[in-house]
């Protein structure tokens, strides 16, 4: 039998099904809905926002200790890496379609071009939805990076950038450093 927290509120935590909770949660993709509905088939009758708040504000911060404490420094590089790749990829996919849009914007008013431009417009909705939604998980992993592994991400960056933009930010950087 599980082992239940002893001076906690918390109903999910204090189960004696948590873990079954966890395993549709973690391992079938459960919504926090679902286990709601499971839970009252096991007469349990807890509800989602109880299931929300145990996998948010209990759950999620033991695994975040947890990874920190164990992951090896190779994979949080290689995870900041990915993220940081997927990171320029959206950039450069919503770099392209506002020059499409800037591009449509330049063509005679007629409804296919109307029509075109409002899908480039939803595009470019959608991707900064996108950004909006996962910000939290980019963020939470960049916390953890080292000062080092943090640096080199950013040379990585200003490497990209055209000749004039990273002269511009070489100038601002020296300015900063000068004033500390």
């Amino acid at each position: 039998m599980k082992q239940t927290m002893i001076n906690c509120q918390c109903r999910v935590a204090k189960s004696l099904h948590r873990e079954k909770y966890d395993e549709l949660r973690f391992k079938k993709n459960f919504t926090f809905e679902q286990l709601a509905e499971v839970s009252k088939q096991l007469g349990e009758n807890i509800s989602k926002a109880t299931f929300f708040r145990h996998y948010t504000y209990h759950v999620k911060p033991a695994l975040e200790t947890y990874v920190r404490m164990n992951a090896s420094e190779e994979w949080l590089k290689a995870r900041a890496k990915e993220e940081l790749d997927m990171y320029s990829e959206i950039m450069s996919n919503l770099s392209i379609l506002r020059e499409k849009v800037e591009e449509a914007c330049k063509l005679p008013l007629s409804a296919p071009n109307i029509a075109a431009l409002t899908n480039l417009a939803g595009e470019i909705r959608k991707t900064l939805q996108y950004i909006v939604e996962n910000k939290e998980k980019l963020v939470g992993v960049r916390n953890e990076l080292t000062e080092d592994i943090l640096l080199s991400h950013l040379v990585q960056i200003i490497d990209e950038l055209p000749p004039e933009q990273r002269e511009k930010l070489k100038a601002r950087v020296e300015a900063l450093v000068s004033i500390t």
